[in-house]
């Protein structure tokens, strides 16, 4: 005994896979958009980490070079 071919069932299992697929990358999308927003707000801390140890460093740089005709 054979079924016969359901052409439109077959469609709506192919649809429904796909309808899957998109969710699964829907997912992804939302993972990577908030990573790429963790890194941004990282990058942001460092950067102003960074400037904040350059200036600190060119605060002492010359609290150093107003000493030294000093000595």
């Amino acid at each position: 005994m054979s079924t016969e071919f359901d052409p439109a069932r077959a469609w709506r299992e192919e649809l429904i896979g796909l309808k899957e697929v998109e969710g699964a990358i829907r997912e992804r999308e939302r993972a990577c958009q908030d990573a790429m927003a963790k890194a941004e707000m990282e990058l942001n801390a460092i950067r102003k980490l960074r400037g904040f140890a350059q200036i600190q460093i060119e605060q002492i740089k010359d609290k150093i070079r107003a000493l030294e005709p000093e000595r």
